[in-house]
């Protein structure tokens, strides 16, 4: 939920990647650690399979729609709130860390929130940010 209130997103449209920061590290947060974490690896693992099935089963639906979304108003908006905006997108954000690993990633994280903390930003400002 941190996410959102440290960056929050300029337009609806890039709701998915508040969102699917907040699915996708929180499976990291409970996968890395000691002892007390380890307990929690597989189910960690397990809910974010689950994310990641539900985004795949409604892409299959023909109410799809992009990652990011196209919300011409605020009462749209909520539409886009489903399993492709959590369960895709955080599909999306654990492959970006596969593929770029975690310290270059989280590197660009720490970019991103520092550069536009308590402001609003768009996912090509992520991207520059990476």
């Amino acid at each position: 939920m941190w996410f959102g209130n440290l960056v929050t997103m300029r337009w609806w449209d890039d709701l998915w990647l508040q969102e699917a920061f907040a699915t996708a590290l929180t499976e990291r947060a409970c996968s890395v650690g000691g002892a007390l974490v380890d307990q929690f690896k597989s189910e960690a693992w397990i809910h974010l399979s689950g994310y990641k099935r539900w985004g795949l089963a409604e892409d299959m639906l023909q109410t799809n729609h992009k990652i990011l979304a196209e919300c011409q108003s605020t009462d749209t908006a909520e539409q886009s709130i489903d399993g492709i905006t959590f369960g895709k997108g955080s599909a999306v954000i654990k492959q970006l860390i596969f593929l770029m690993g975690w310290e270059i990633f989280s590197n660009g994280l720490q970019i991103y929130f520092r550069k536009f903390k308590w402001q609003s930003a768009t996912l090509a400002d992520f991207i520059f940010s990476l």
